[in-house]
């Protein structure tokens, strides 16, 4: 691709960003903003809410003190906190009613997979929720994603989640995140790609990507902080990309060590960057910088499977949302995969990755 294609409608996007004309705008960005079609459920510590504009992913998080400062960023449909999968054909590409010349042709790039998410397609045509439910203290979503890459391209699946509070009154969220498959294409089913489990893109006043990444797990040795970026002219762009987080757990986070976590409890390899660096600091919901983690592993992705993953959100400092993840690694050890249902034999490979996909979104 061009991998401008990343930020659609920021074609000079490189020159805005590297001038004082960006230093100077950014100055008035808003963090504050809470998408006005969301749906929330709240605790005495923390307030989630999913995006119906945005299929329905998850869009807003805040600390409960502070419910006006929203650290998720969804100024696309391929951010926010959200499911994101990868499988053959590559390309994918299907004609419709609408396009019968092709739907698929060089949105993104021209060898682009099979790749359904939860917000929506990149023209900004968000994915069908098909089921809502909610109570005071959870959330359950059924949606039909869109193609990634597509013009509004329906997946032949289903994306399933329940949000709820594992930890009453504190600042912590578990996802139940299901993968329903019922492809009818001819595909090789048996290759596997690095799956996002899940993505999260977060806003620019937490700039600072934070984790463990030694062998000494969850003993209390001291975390790291790498250096995040983007590098539009490497394939992967995101910056550090692929890095350990042996606890299970990674954090943006601002200058006081406050921001917002991603555990999951099954993955020990995660993706990281941040879009924009010269825009670290500020920057809401709606705009362009951001910074992502996406906890990876690799699966192949066959036509009827059943694929489920847990993750949780943590708002608060490095060392609650390290706490938390102690917390979690203790209550939930058990076989490091995803739960697979499935009449076939899979695979869990092991966490020696090699370089996958890069992720959607316009950083995508």
């Amino acid at each position: 691709m061009g991998l401008f294609s990343y930020f659609p409608g920021f074609s000079c996007f490189s020159s805005f960003c590297g001038s004082n004309t960006w230093k100077e705008y950014r100055s008035c960005l808003n963090p504050n903003a809470i998408p006005p079609k969301e749906q929330i459920i709240k605790n005495d510590a923390i307030h989630i809410g999913v995006d119906f504009e945005l299929g329905g992913t998850i869009g807003y998080i805040a600390d409960a003190t502070k419910p006006k400062v929203n650290l998720i960023n969804s100024a696309d449909q391929g951010r926010e906190v959200q499911m994101s999968f990868y499988a053959e054909p590559v390309p994918y590409k299907v004609s419709t009613e609408e396009y019968p010349d092709g739907a698929c042709e060089d949105l993104f790039r021209g060898d682009w997979p099979w790749n359904p998410i939860g917000g929506g397609d990149i023209e900004g045509n968000p994915s069908d929720i098909l089921e809502f439910s909610k109570s005071s203290t959870s959330m359950h979503v059924l949606s039909r994603p869109k193609q990634w890459a597509c013009r509004r391209v329906a997946c032949e699946c289903t994306f399933s989640k329940t949000i709820e509070f594992p930890m009453p009154g504190q600042p912590v969220v578990k996802v139940t995140a299901t993968l329903n498959n019922a492809r009818t294409d001819d595909y090789n089913e048996a290759v596997i790609r690095d799956q996002e489990l899940p993505a999260m893109y977060t806003n620019a006043f937490i700039p600072r990507l934070i984790t463990y990444n030694g062998s000494n797990h969850f003993t209390n040795e001291p975390v790291v902080e790498y250096d995040v970026s983007f590098d539009n002219s490497q394939i992967f762009p995101w910056i550090p990309g692929r890095f350990p987080a042996t606890e299970h757990w990674a954090a943006f986070v601002n200058e006081n060590d406050w921001g917002l976590g991603l555990i999951n409890p099954a993955e020990s390899v995660f993706l990281g960057g941040f879009s924009t660096p010269d825009a670290k600091g500020c920057g809401g919901p709606k705009d362009v910088p951001t910074g992502y983690i996406a906890p990876v592993s690799q699966h192949a992705l066959p036509r009827d499977v059943t694929f489920t993953y847990e993750f949780y959100l943590v708002v608060g400092t490095v060392d609650y949302i390290r706490e938390k993840a102690t917390e979690i690694e203790a209550a939930t050890r058990r076989d490091r995969t995803g739960d697979w249902e499935h009449a076939g034999t899979l695979d869990q490979h092991d966490m020696l990755r090699h370089p996958g996909l890069l992720p959607q979104s316009s950083v995508t």
